[in-house]
């Protein structure tokens, strides 16, 4: 926070401002030093009551406000996926990192009421009540004891070697065998089995009552310690003394071997802890204890105690667990879940004294001793463990405002305050003197050349000089200020910072980068200042090359206001408007940095309160004084698991959707869903218990992306509409070093619609070439349309031209006839009987005249358009027959004639070869046939074909020696390939003969 901000009256040129402090508690940090025989590990352990609670650990705690079932956590563990499960009296809890899943009865389990909770090789994760419920990947399923025994709840659940289920209840040993837990004899049927353990090659331990611990062999159980009267309640092989155990019981905590058995004394100052309830061992070796009133950690020669007084609880333990990271979680009765991840940070607050929590200043003599300088609470000093109040001037010392601290090269604390002036501590002394009595309010202390104090206030800039403070002329408001030379002082200002050459302002200066903003933190490292801001985060300016680069929110500060800064070899830390940052120096020549992750709470830091040792830095902040060490081994930043969490579907999709659990979480199995209903949501999420959550990701949606996409900080995905097809959705976290796991996967199938569907792509298809098709067909049944149309007008013109053509040669060609008749006929009468070859001429020309007319009216016939049809054309015929035997002997029989004939139209020329071809078969017969009976017949063949038949009873012909090459029968012939058809004679010897006329009928 900024110390102070002038309120000036209206037009000044100092921008108004405000703010309000805020508060913290912290516990004052030491570690306790305890003599540890470790041959028997007997504790003698003796120590000062205000070193026991000297400081405020950093204990995580969950509750149900963030999400827990039921506030009796009594059963912890960690799955394959680093996800952390635990059982409560209410339910079952699966913890990622940012949530909890609750499970209870009406998800699946058997029991709300679960005592114990294991992960099997497999990854399934068994809670044990009434019964055993595992999580696996097929989903909730539940197993209860063989033949209805009536058990008590599965206090103990583990997985052997073998990947074998073992349970306790009722004080009895369970196995899993066949989907049921069948009861297992150790040593007799009245076994009092209290604990179940495994060691690091997965060989299961039980400890029986008044007998000790046994061992499961190829052979059955075997004692491996002998413990007598005792109940252990809980118990771990020591890594520290190979082959030894440490339990606990109701008379206390002990560690035995084949051979000894020796308990471990906790020391009467602990007296608080009355019950020890569990046990847990660390990766680091160290021993966890639970009791009815907090927590103790063995470490060596050392112990510690936990409690409400630095950070933890004084409610009952119930477990202890250690996940892969070495983060230590404790389930509390009625106090829920806390998890521990060492003490590399701590915090100092009201509980070890301080009467104000917002810590303004620091300060550090040469002896070590710490000088804090709160707002209102005034001066403290913190050496061996012990806080104390400094009295600076009185009564008064209790509520000063001290807002800045300096220890200069000899030794002397400087104390600037913002309500008493400033003072001065000479070394060796133990008084404090004023300097100036002001009321000028004091923001920072720098030390320069030859001693000089230069102070940063807000009237201005000043020195010290033979024990006067002076003024530089025509400086303002400053809150920071940086010696950088022997004659040359940066100070910090409302509008950038100016620069102060041999004790004057230079005119001159100016570094445009910050102008027109309020720089309040200053800090020099080699060539390089780095000026903190209000609101643009960090500027580092190269004062050799003049180059300027800024470090703000978006390169992963936590806010744009940097209140102090300090550099610890390769490491940046920045106190800001929200928290710590810590960066790590890539490049120390161009000054470049890349973030790290750190436990950081979020709470506003005080300007230029920060200072640092060999093993920490402290950063006096607005809610306690924060302390990080600094001398550990720096640890691989985590690689997280990834998860997924839900997959979120439409309502109207859900009913129909088959659930299961997996790894934790309810998603559709076999997810299967249509093309216009797919839109979905993915929620995923980091397995990450660390508050420094640097964490993005990438996914990738296998049938729609190629690779991986670039990384996001959100943990979910959404998917508005996707096309059919086979789809995987892969998902990993990735941290601060860009380095991550294998990916989650889920995957999924979307199905056409009918409309999408290869039935209705075919359907389309025949549409289409039906329609195509059909306009094809419709062209041509338009271009047969207009060509029968054009026919039609072609046939009507064809006709009338007939018909005029018949008239006209009718009554010219008829008249003619007639005169020409009408004169023979007079000049027969004039020529007499005796000139007979006058008269027979006469008589043939008469004659020819008659066969000439009637050959005409033949045509005639022909050339009217009306006789265009079967009927007609076979009516001519059959008229013609009985012409042509009407004067003779033998017998014509035509057939019917059938009206229905009148429709069958004949193309125009096509009657006329029909006409032809039958006269000239029914003139052969009366000149040669000889015979009796002549018949004519008509008909319509199966084949739609027209038939006319001629038959007689004559001599007949032999076929094999008939003349094809005569005219008559070649004409014939001919004239019925013009109809497109065929002409058949039958003739034998004396058996007469049978001629077919056989063509198709007309379209």
């Amino acid at each position: 926070m900024i110390k102070w901000i002038p309120i000036l009256p209206a037009g000044s040129e100092i921008p108004v401002n405000s703010s309000t402090i805020s508060r913290l508690s912290a516990f004052l940090y030491t570690e306790i030093k305890r003599l540890f025989q470790k041959r028997f590990l007997l504790l003698f352990l003796a120590f000062c009551a205000n070193a026991l609670y000297a400081q405020k650990y950093n204990f995580q705690h969950y509750d149900l406000t963030n999400g827990l079932a039921q506030s009796q956590v009594v059963a912890i563990c960690q799955d394959k996926e680093k996800q952390i499960w635990l059982t409560t009296l209410g339910g079952v809890n699966c913890f990622n990192g940012k949530k909890f899943s609750t499970y209870s009865i009406d998800e699946g389990i058997l029991t709300n009421t679960n005592f114990a909770i294991t992960c099997d090789h497999n990854g399934n994760v068994w809670c044990g009540g009434m019964g055993l419920s595992a999580f696996t990947n097929k989903g909730i399923i539940n197993y209860k004891f063989k033949d209805k025994i009536n058990a008590r709840n599965i206090l103990k659940v583990i997985a052997d070697r073998n990947n074998d289920i073992w349970a306790v209840a009722g004080f009895k040993l369970f196995k899993l065998i066949d989907n049921q837990l069948v009861v297992q004899d150790i040593i007799a049927k009245k076994d009092y089995v209290s604990a179940l353990q495994t060691d690091k090659q997965g060989n299961l331990y039980a400890s029986l009552y008044h007998s000790g611990i046994y061992k499961l062999n190829k052979n059955g159980w075997k004692l491996v310690i002998s413990v007598k009267d005792q109940y252990i309640s809980d118990f771990v092989f020591s890594d520290r003394t190979p082959g030894a155990v440490v339990f606990v019981s109701g008379m206390g905590l002990y560690q035995c071997d084949s051979n000894h058995l020796e308990k471990i004394n906790i020391p009467s100052s602990f007296s608080e802890a009355t019950e020890l309830t569990c046990i847990k061992q660390d990766h680091h070796k160290n021993l966890w204890v639970g009791t009815n009133k907090g927590a103790f950690l063995i470490s060596g020669q050392s112990v510690k105690y936990f409690n409400e007084n630095n950070g933890f609880t004084n409610e009952r333990v119930f477990s202890i667990y250690c996940d892969e990271d070495d983060r230590m979680w404790f389930g509390v009765d009625g106090g829920g879940l806390y998890s521990y991840e060492g003490d590399d940070f701590v915090i100092y607050d009201k509980t070890q004294g301080l009467n104000n929590e917002t810590v303004m200043s620091l300060a550090r003599d040469s002896k070590g001793v710490m000088y804090w300088g709160t707002n209102g609470g005034g001066l403290w000093s913190f050496a061996n463990h012990k806080l104390k109040p400094e009295i600076v001037k009185g009564k008064e010392s209790s509520k000063l405002r001290v807002n800045c601290l300096l220890n200069d090269s000899k030794d002397n604390l400087w104390v600037g305050t913002d309500n008493l002036g400033l003072w001065v501590k000479k070394k060796g002394e133990s008084a404090y003197s004023p300097v100036s009595n002001n009321q000028q309010i004091f923001f920072h202390l720098a030390e320069g050349p030859s001693n000089t104090i230069w102070v940063a206030t807000a009237a201005g800039c000043y020195y010290l000089e033979k024990g006067m403070i002076i003024r530089v002329p025509s400086t303002q408001y400053c809150s920071s200020v940086l010696v950088k030379g022997p004659d040359s002082v940066i100070i910090a200002t409302f509008n950038g910072i100016r620069l102060i050459r041999n004790k004057k302002l230079d005119s001159n200066f100016n570094l445009s980068c910050v102008a027109g903003k309020n720089v309040v933190s200053l800090y020099a490292h080699g060539p390089f200042v780095l000026l903190g801001t209000n609101d643009y985060g960090l500027y580092i300016w190269n004062t050799k090359t003049n180059a300027i680069s800024n470090i703000n929110t978006k390169n992963g500060l936590l806010s744009n206001t940097i209140y102090s800064i300090d550099i610890i070899k390769n490491t940046l830390w920045l106190g800001t408007g929200k928290g710590i940052n810590k960066f790590r120096i890539t490049d120390h020549n161009r000054m470049t940095v890349t973030k790290e992750s750190i436990f950081n709470p979020i709470v506003e830091c005080n300007q230029h309160a920060i200072l640092h040792t060999d093993t920490n830095i402290w950063i006096g902040t607005t809610r306690g004084l924060f302390i990080y060490k600094t001398n550990r081994d720096e640890k691989a930043v985590p690689v997280p698991n990834t998860i997924i969490e839900s997959v979120g579907l439409p309502a109207k999709n859900k009913d129909s959707i088959q659930y299961t659990y997996q790894k934790g979480y309810k998603l559709p199995a076999n997810l299967s869903l249509p093309s216009d209903k797919s839109h979905m949501e993915i929620e995923f999420q980091a397995i990450d218990f660390s508050e420094g959550k640097d964490i993005q990701y990438q996914y990738q949606l296998e049938g729609l992306d190629k690779t991986f996409g670039k990384t996001e900080t959100h943990d979910y995905v959404e998917y508005p509409n996707l096309p059919p097809g086979q789809y995987t959705f892969k998902v990993r976290a990735i941290n601060s070093d860009g380095a991550y796991k294998a990916p989650a996967v889920f995957s999924f199938t979307i199905t056409p619609t009918f409309v999408q569907s290869a039935a209705f792509k075919i359907l389309i298809i025949v549409i289409f070439i039906s329609a195509a098709y059909g306009i094809y067909r419709y062209k041509i049944y338009q271009n047969n349309r207009k060509a029968l149309y054009i026919e039609r007008l072609k046939l009507e013109e064809q006709a009338f031209v007939r018909r005029q053509t018949a008239e006209d040669f009718h009554d010219d060609l008829g008249n003619k006839l007639t005169r020409i008749n009408l004169l023979s006929e007079l000049l027969d009468k004039k020529v007499t009987k005796d000139n007979p070859d006058e008269k027979l001429l006469i008589q043939e020309i008469r004659s020819s005249v008659d066969e000439l007319y009637s050959g005409t009216k033949n045509i005639l016939w022909a050339l009217n358009p009306d006789n265009d049809n079967l009927y007609d054309v076979y009516e001519l015929i059959v008229n013609f027959g009985k012409e042509l035997f009407d004067n003779s002997d033998i017998s014509y029989q035509p057939s019917e004639n059938d009206p229905a004939y009148k429709k069958i139209r004949l193309p125009l020329g096509m009657g006329r070869n029909i006409i032809l071809i039958c006269k000239e078969l029914l003139h052969n017969i009366l000149q040669h046939a000889g015979a009796k009976t002549v018949t004519l017949a008509i008909g319509i063949t199966s084949y739609k074909q027209i038939c006319i038949t001629i038959s007689d009873n004559g001599c007949g012909f032999d076929n094999e020696h008939l003349a094809p090459t005569g005219n008559g029968l070649r004409n014939m012939r001919n004239r019925a390939k013009r109809l497109n058809g065929k002409l058949d004679i039958d003739s034998k010897l004396n058996a007469g003969t049978t001629s077919q006329v056989i063509f198709p009928i007309p379209e």
